[in-house]
């Protein structure tokens, strides 16, 4: 007898997992083969053999990666521990050389408060979920890449082994200077929030101009 469901399935290598995950699973198709005992009764089974099969990209579970996107996995401190081969190329790396890297590593100094208090954020917020600016990377040989980081963390059943994946939609090669004339309003926040003196995360990632938000926007 078979069967096939649908079923998630937990991730025994999290850390070099390149899919994506949602609550620490990943999705699959699961065709199970049921044998039977001489009575042939569902409380006569012997054994169960299941043959699984991923869902495709854009599944229930996963999260569409097109090619102006790049994933990067990272632990709890964001030290990198996988990285697609076309993020390292981007950023002129090679892939093995930026694992065990820190992420902070790859931030010039004045987005570090962009991103210190999105890693903040991601860790005390039961969504899971943060994102930061448009900011950027520090490429090999010199220049930077400018994204927008989107992170998501996958919690595990040992705090010690969740994980965060880091997706990053490339903007452009260099940081437009005009991007740092534009302010984006945001409504008024509490002071229980995590902000950078007063000013929101996602606000913009240069730390002169959270300065200057800060005191435009009042709580």
């Amino acid at each position: 007898m078979t069967a096939s469901i649908l079923m998630g399935m937990t991730c025994r290598l999290p850390k070099r997992a390149s899919g994506l995950l949602k609550f620490g699973k990943k999705a699959v198709e699961a065709t199970a083969f049921l044998r039977f005992n001489a009575n042939n009764s569902p409380t006569s089974i012997e054994h169960i053999i299941f043959y699984c099969t991923t869902l495709e990209s854009g599944g229930s579970m996963e999260i569409l990666i097109n090619e102006h996107k790049f994933a990067i996995r990272l632990d709890l401190a964001f030290k990198i521990i996988f990285i697609e081969l076309r993020a390292a190329e981007a950023l002129g790396y090679s892939g093995s050389s930026l694992i065990d890297t820190s992420l902070y590593e790859l931030i010039p100094n004045e987005d570090v408060g962009s991103i210190q208090q999105a890693h903040k954020k991601l860790l005390i917020d039961e969504t899971a979920q943060s994102s930061t600016p448009i900011l950027a990377l520090l490429k090999a040989g010199g220049g930077t890449l400018s994204v927008l980081i989107h992170f998501l963390r996958h919690d595990a059943k040992r705090r010690e082994h969740s994980t965060v994946t880091a997706i990053c939609s490339i903007v452009g090669n260099e940081i437009d200077s005009a991007l740092l004339s534009v302010i984006q309003t945001r409504p008024k926040w509490s002071s229980g929030d995590w902000w950078t003196d007063g000013a929101p995360v996602g606000s913009h990632s240069s730390l002169h101009y959270a300065h200057t938000l800060g005191k435009l926007i009042k709580p």
